[in-house]
């Protein structure tokens, strides 16, 4: 499926790696210019390089924690002046942090919630009225599936996410009569190149942990690119070994979220019609 984002300029927090990066290349690849946000600057300007190789006609690095207001302001303002303004946002900062719920401190409530859900709103307050102005803006958060189904001691993480999802859809039902198409993504287990949690080796699955896994063979769903079904001694029944989606399958459905044409199942055209299409699947059915 091809898209075209020519002369689009899109913010992308936490765009140094990950997830953030392959959005980044590949809404590059698409045409658009590209504003990446992150905090380590060892890794911004190899971010930045990869972008423009990928074919961005403008790509920018700004050094920023978006977890405080004033970086918020001074990153969007450095965006708007190395691309000439902000069609696309996308809110991508956030670690996963998680613990009992009574070992999660005030500071790490509150970290937890300046990084995902402040940074989200602050950029969004930002960007909104230009969007509303020219007729057109896309704002994609960046959640996990915790945000619908949050898991024993997902506190901190499942909290934020689920106030995330909360703030995509009222921001969706303001922006929609303004041509301002605002989406949520949620993501399940990615590849990453932060270290693997002991939790997730109590299976002899490779990335996946037993609980989550168990939950997609209960709803009969499981996440695409898996292999052949086998059965696992320690749980007794049928589930993928399932290796974890890559950071490209994510940003592909981004990408899809800024073209024009397509909107989510539950969300309705400005001019009050049904979508034309639904999403690519991010998961498919298990058989057995």
């Amino acid at each position: 499926m091809q898209f075209s984002m020519q002369g689009r300029k899109a913010l992308i927090t936490g765009g140094s790696l990950g997830i953030g990066l392959a959005i980044g290349e590949t809404f590059a690849r698409a045409g658009a210019s590209v504003a990446v946000v992150a905090r380590r600057k060892d890794v911004l300007e190899e971010a930045r390089a990869r972008i423009a190789a990928a074919g961005a006609p403008k790509a920018v690095a700004i050094s920023a924690d978006v977890g405080t207001a004033a970086d918020c302001e001074r990153a969007y303002k450095e965006a708007v002046a190395g691309m000439g303004g902000v069609d696309v946002l996308v809110n991508n900062a956030g670690t996963s942090q998680r613990g009992p719920f009574e070992s999660v401190t005030d500071e790490l409530w509150q970290h937890d919630l300046d990084l995902k859900l402040f940074a989200a709103i602050r950029l969004a307050r930002l960007a909104l009225p230009s969007m509303k102005a020219n007729r057109f803006g896309r704002i994609i958060n960046v959640l996990n599936t915790g945000a619908k189904a949050p898991p024993a001691e997902g506190a901190p993480t499942a909290v934020t996410r689920a106030a995330g999802m909360a703030l995509t859809k009222v921001l969706a039902g303001e922006g929609a009569k303004h041509n301002v198409l605002v989406n949520g993504l949620l993501v399940g287990r990615i590849e990453s190149t932060r270290p693997t949690r002991p939790r997730a080796q109590t299976c002899r699955w490779r990335s996946i942990t037993p609980t989550w896994a168990s939950r997609c063979r209960w709803a009969g769903w499981a996440p695409l690119r898996s292999s052949p079904t086998q059965r696992c001694s320690s749980h007794r029944t049928r589930d993928p070994t399932s290796r974890e989606l890559r950071s490209t399958s994510t940003a592909g459905s981004v990408r899809w979220c800024d073209d024009r044409r397509r909107r989510l199942p539950s969300e309705k055209a400005p001019d009050g019609n049904l979508p034309i299409q639904k999403p690519p699947r991010l998961c498919h059915k298990v058989r057995g």
